[in-house]
């Protein structure tokens, strides 16, 4: 089957988490930048691709198709892999699956990326500090989905539901990296940090060149000329 496309942004956690799964599962890709930071989501060439003009998306063929959690499944759908990644034939394994991947885009997506982006994104490209009402909605939405995380679906399994790694894993762990980038490290959850540390083994040295341009981004945050409040960011544990 001829190779497609992937419309990604590193930046985005969604976008890291589709390319993380076709490098593990070896699919045939090219690679695509959008720089979301530079404006091409608008260009009129990527709204043909995408009229909501987000990321990710792909090209198969004469076949477009946006949203993380469609393309896992078209992905696993149409292309030989593991089946461990999307156990399509044993029903109730792949709902749990589904079961997470729909709470995750309105739960863990919605906090995590949005308290990225008003401690870190915002106030590096604008130069402002953080605007706290907006730290501590997300800080509190956050520390919820930290929960769920922790006492449901891993409560009783190594990776999401599962005695083994599945696409779950890889959108939970590309959305928590986001976090580490904040320079929070999970010293106070450490069922976080053992699962994330797990996931980054597992699929390493994938994993970590996914993560690469996110590691920079984490090194600029030292304490030393950052334009940001140091305090009211480390100061909001989770």
């Amino acid at each position: 089957m001829a190779s497609m496309t992937l419309y990604i942004d590193f930046m985005s956690q969604p976008s890291r988490a589709i390319w993380l799964f076709t490098k593990r599962a070896k699919i045939p890709i090219k690679i695509e930048k959008v720089e979301i930071v530079k404006g091409q989501q608008n260009s009129d060439w990527y709204k043909k691709i995408n009229p909501l003009r987000q990321v990710p998306a792909i090209r198969d063929g004469d076949f477009i198709l946006t949203e993380s959690e469609a393309i896992f499944r078209y992905l696993a759908t149409t292309r030989d892999m593991a089946d461990h990644w999307y156990p399509k034939k044993d029903v109730r394994r792949m709902s749990r699956i589904d079961e997470y991947l729909s709470w995750h885009h309105t739960n863990a997506r919605v906090h995590f990326s949005m308290l990225f982006q008003h401690e870190v994104l915002v106030p590096k490209m604008t130069g402002q500090p953080i605007k706290e009402k907006q730290q501590k909605r997300h800080l509190e939405g956050t520390i919820k989905a930290l929960d769920v995380l922790e006492n449901v679906f891993l409560k009783s399994t190594p990776f999401i539901n599962s005695s083994v790694i599945t696409v779950a894993d890889l959108q939970a762990t590309c959305e928590l990296t986001q976090l580490w980038a904040t320079g929070r490290d999970f010293a106070e959850r450490p069922t976080i940090k053992e699962y994330l540390n797990r996931v980054r083994d597992e699929t390493n040295p994938d994993f970590d060149e996914v993560h690469s341009i996110l590691y920079k981004v984490r090194e600029t945050l030292k304490p030393s000329g950052t334009p940001m409040s140091v305090a009211a960011r480390t100061s909001a544990k989770l």
